[in-house]
């Protein structure tokens, strides 16, 4: 019998499902009413789609990626380059993804967000689907 664990739910067809299932996954993960949706399309938003408080009351921004291919690098660098923009200043950007996990670039955002904190720059996740 499947699971929530093992089970194998296909990615949304459209962006504003995949924006309020992030939402709605990650108020439960860190069990907050707080997220709210940023602006609406067409608006700058400061490469911020979602933003509230997570659950260790830091401001977070979550940038959502619906995408039938992988997220790469230069992907990721261009929207932690938009985030800086956001006010007031996050302490991380996550970005959710329905691209594949990729061992490859976990290892790239990892060294990114240890990097970044170094500096005193926001720290920096992905999610992805699966």
């Amino acid at each position: 019998m499947p699971t929530l664990g093992n089970m194998i739910i296909p990615a949304p067809n459209g962006w504003e499902e995949f924006e309020s299932i992030v939402k709605s996954a990650l108020e439960l993960r860190w069990r907050t009413s707080d997220l709210t949706m940023h602006g609406r399309q067409g608006q700058k938003q400061n490469g911020v789609d979602i933003y509230g408080s997570d659950d260790l009351a830091r401001l977070v921004g979550i940038q959502c990626k619906l995408t039938t291919n992988s997220i790469n690098e230069s992907l990721i660098n261009a929207e932690v380059s938009n985030a800086e923009g956001f006010q007031p200043a996050i302490s991380t950007l996550f970005i959710a993804t329905t691209s594949p996990s990729d061992v490859k670039l976990q290892q790239y955002v990892r060294t990114l967000s240890m990097d970044r904190a170094l500096k005193g720059n926001f720290s920096v996740g992905i999610l992805f689907w699966t």
